[in-house]
């Protein structure tokens, strides 16, 4: 049911309206313009763009003030939205209800609440949720102090000030672990270097943050990559072995490998990786890519930071790590990606994982792993620098990547070819899959001297 608008003749743009339909779950009313009356319901989370572009998910193409790919949504119920405009010509605005009325301000991203409404050329959308009927107030058993709204009942019963804290654990044991120190830290969680103890035998060890465990979609993502790791065994991927509890600290143990990201390994040395250096990394990642494929696992998160090396200053052994976006196509019941923050770093991430990385497939993946390719043979990203993740999503989804041969003229022209191939933007005019990949090159790299 539409809801009324009344609009008010000042300068400001402003509305009155009257509420009438009680909501479930997240949904966006259309309450003005050619899609008026429709209503998108949420119960599980979505990412989705708008504009007049067909391939956007609402189409709105018969107003003028629009840009082709105008803003993206992200629904993560039951209570997170957030919206991000994509560098529109004619902007994205958002306004609260006060006084009966609405003011609009333009915003660049900004978090949604319940009752918060959007306006872009002449459309405005209204954004509501409700609790479920069957939420109780859950309160801290140390301090008694309201815990959050999505607080898993199967957790400790802490809130974040109680939690026990990882950063405090060095010299400590968890499990059959004695704590050595930190390695780095990340959203999720906290990764030490951990050995059994009177062994020296050494692991790493990530420690889901405390103030993340209470949170029952963030709990979900950690055991989801749990899950995804434990089941992989490949050479060139970092063993997961299993998930831990104990005095209120979730965990999962892995292989430790010495050495740094590839990232890391790149900013130490301060300049691309040449051809017959780069050459040592492409095939154990294909090999790799195509393991997980194989496995109905997408990853959704390659990228420089997420691959180790092994004997950095030796063979240079890369591994792909971090399974916090990965993606089991058996269980797409959830996917782990949380609102507010568009995961996946935006440099490599494809077109159609912009605009929903729920259902992106595994040449999404092909285009991650060829852009940072492209990365470590250039020092560059695909696209000119910008100032903002709303600049960059724009370029990602309306402009064509710089040609690797630009940036470095010594790429071999095949290899060149191979790589704005997998970076195009339609995933049906990429490489059918890692294999079809692996096989051209194949044909290049003996004629290169390997």
């Amino acid at each position: 049911m539409a809801i009324p608008i009344h609009f008010n003749k000042e300068k400001k743009q402003v509305f009155s309206y009257d509420e009438e339909t009680a909501i479930k779950d997240i949904t966006l009313h259309v309450v003005k313009g050619s899609l008026q009356g429709k209503i998108y319901n949420f119960s599980q989370y979505s990412k989705f763009t708008l504009g007049r572009d067909p391939k956007c998910h609402i189409h709105l193409e018969n107003d003028p003030k629009i840009s082709r790919f105008h803003c993206i949504l992200e629904f993560a119920p039951p209570n997170e939205a957030m919206i991000y405009d994509l560098n529109s010509r004619n902007g994205t605005y958002w306004g609260q209800i006060q006084s009966n009325r609405v003011t609009f301000q333009r915003v660049t991203e900004i978090q949604l609440h319940n009752g918060d409404y959007i306006k872009i050329g002449e459309s405005i959308f209204l954004v509501k949720w409700s609790e479920s009927e069957e939420t109780k107030i859950v309160t801290c058993e140390k301090c008694g102090g309201r815990l959050a709204e999505e607080f898993d009942k199967n957790s400790n019963k802490l809130c974040p000030k109680c939690q026990p804290k990882p950063e405090f654990i060095i010299g400590k044991k968890i499990g059959t672990f004695e704590v050595v120190r930190k390695l780095g830290e990340g959203n999720m969680g906290v990764v030490y270097l951990v050995r059994i103890e009177n062994s020296q035998q050494q692991f790493a060890v990530k420690i889901m943050r405390p103030q993340r465990a209470v949170n029952q979609s963030m709990m979900q993502r950690f055991l989801q990559e749990a899950s995804c790791a434990s089941r992989v065994k490949h050479p060139n991927i970092v063993r997961h072995y299993k998930l831990g509890y104990e005095s209120g600290l979730i965990y999962i143990s892995m292989e430790y490998v010495d050495g740094c990201d590839l990232k890391t390994y790149m900013d130490q040395l301060q300049r691309p990786l040449t051809w017959e250096e780069a050459q040592a990394l492409f095939l154990p990642m294909l090999d790799a890519l195509e393991f997980l494929h194989t496995h109905s696992i997408i990853h959704r998160d390659i990228k420089p930071a997420n691959i180790l090396l092994e004997n950095p200053k030796g063979r240079r052994i890369p591994k792909l790590s971090d399974f916090g976006l990965a993606k089991n196509l058996e269980e797409t019941g959830f996917t782990g990606t949380k609102t507010g923050q568009l995961l996946g770093t935006a440099d490599y991430m494809s077109p159609e994982q912009c605009m929903d990385a729920k259902h992106v497939d595994h040449r999404a993946d092909i285009y991650s792993l060829a852009a940072t390719f492209y990365y470590i043979l250039t020092m560059q990203n695909i696209y000119p620098p910008v100032i903002s993740l709303q600049q960059r999503l724009q370029q990602v989804l309306e402009e064509e990547p710089i040609p690797i041969t630009e940036h470095n003229p010594k790429v071999p022209k095949p290899f060149a070819t191979m790589i704005m191939r997998c970076l195009r933007k339609h995933p049906e005019e990429r490489f059918i899959n890692v294999q079809e990949w692996k096989q051209a090159l194949a044909k290049l790299l003996p004629l290169q001297g390997r």
